[in-house]
């Protein structure tokens, strides 16, 4: 959140205000998405189903991490500290599936 409101306000320095309201909006809804979502998941599956939902929604969610670091290790491969920092990123990233 530090990096981004710096850069927020690098771009638009009298962005303050706004950036510290989207950030509690933000965070509010998330918040009540990801605790209907664990309510729906655990809803529809039956007493036996319900690891294998978890399981195949936690793998889904932490693929989301995996191509993110894809994406930065393809933006900064020329790069050789960023080269490391990605294959290591992607490699911790495989590691928590």
């Amino acid at each position: 959140m530090n990096r981004l409101f710096f850069s927020a306000m690098n771009i638009h320095p009298h962005a303050g205000a706004f950036v510290i309201a989207a950030g509690a909006i933000l965070g509010i809804c998330a918040g009540l998405l990801w605790t209907a979502q664990g309510s729906l998941m655990l809803a529809y599956a039956t007493e036996s189903q319900k690891g294998k939902f978890i399981g195949i929604f936690w793998g889904i969610f932490n693929m989301g991490a995996v191509v993110g670091a894809s994406v930065s290790l393809g933006e900064n491969f020329h790069s050789t500290v960023c080269l490391v920092i990605g294959f290591c990123r992607i490699f911790s990233d495989l590691l928590n599936l």
